[in-house]
């Protein structure tokens, strides 16, 4: 929190950091609670013997440790979020996603009033708000805020887009923004929002990519799930032909669980490939995200006969 003047930088930009941090304790404890029973749930797993409920202990444990990454990223971004303000324009900081605001596109900044209700769409926390929501007398609002109540919040309105913010002293930042109007503006800059890291991948954006990959991820759990569910009343020793071969061979039962583990193998090879290749060529990730479903697909199909 601010006390006194905000801090300034020598290229004459000032930052302000939001008011609370209950929505980084909230969320510290759902990352720790996520990881704490991501591993209660594997080491339960493997007390048992390969069965649908060992494999229900792995699904549910890396459900919670793909949330548990996701709350960490927020719980980072929450810790990270500021408001910049230099003679150019208004930075949202918020993880690896930077709004940009061009100081000359501000027509004016609008403190809330009090008791006024206010809906979020988005991620809602205790002290954390980051989504979009509609704002009687300013329209629609993308809020990067941490308020408890709706006077805490500040509406920075542009000919385009309004946002809002949350900060201790909100007479100060008024203050400050026409201090750097008046300053002038040294460069133009476009109002939009920068991502960098993992967040500048255009896969987020991309609907097709991103159902593929979902396919493929189903197609590969369907394959554990047709090992799992037949595996405890096989017989230990099986004939085996899969991959197809001209002479059968008899081999222990355990052989099975090659099938969906290289199968998981594959299927994390892939799709971090198609990830990052389309960035830069997105039909070739579409090439590898639908041959990766085709092998998945023959990966089911070939667990479905070894058990047959």
């Amino acid at each position: 929190m601010l006390t006194g003047a905000p801090p300034s930088s020598p290229s004459g930009s000032v930052a302000f950091h939001p008011r609370h941090t209950n929505g980084v304790l909230l969320g510290g404890a759902l990352v720790a609670w996520a990881f704490v029973f991501t591993g209660l749930l594997v080491a339960r797993g493997l007390t048992q013997d390969v069965s649908l409920s060992a494999l229900a202990c792995y699904l549910v444990a890396t459900v919670l440790f793909a949330s548990g990454c996701l709350f960490a990223y927020w719980t980072y971004a929450r810790a990270t979020l500021r408001y910049v303000l230099d003679r150019n324009g208004l930075s949202i900081h918020w993880g690896f996603i930077r709004q940009v605001i061009p100081l000359d596109k501000i027509e004016r900044v609008v403190p809330g009033p009090p008791g006024f209700p206010v809906q979020v769409q988005g991620l809602n926390w205790p002290g954390y708000h980051v989504g979009r929501g509609f704002v009687e007398r300013i329209g629609e609002t993308l809020f990067y805020s941490t308020h408890n109540s709706p006077e805490e919040l500040l509406y920075v309105v542009t000919p385009t887009d309004a946002y809002a913010v949350s900060v201790p002293d909100g007479e100060r930042f008024v203050a400050e923004v026409h201090k750097q109007q008046q300053a002038g503006v040294a460069v133009s800059l476009r109002q939009t929002p920068r991502r960098s890291l993992l967040a500048a991948q255009p896969f987020w954006q991309d609907g097709l990519a991103q159902l593929l990959a979902i396919v493929a991820i189903l197609v590969c759990a369907a394959t554990f799930g047709v090992i799992f569910a037949r595996y405890g009343d096989l017989p230990n020793s099986l004939a085996m032909s899969f991959p197809p071969l001209e002479v059968t061979r008899v081999a222990d039962k355990s052989e099975l669980l090659s099938l969906p583990t290289t199968a998981f193998g594959l299927l994390l090879v892939n799709l971090i490939l198609a990830f990052f290749v389309h960035a830069w060529e997105r039909l070739t990730a579409y090439l590898l995200l639908v041959a990766l479903v085709g092998l998945q697909t023959m990966f089911l199909v070939g667990a479905a006969i070894a058990v047959s």
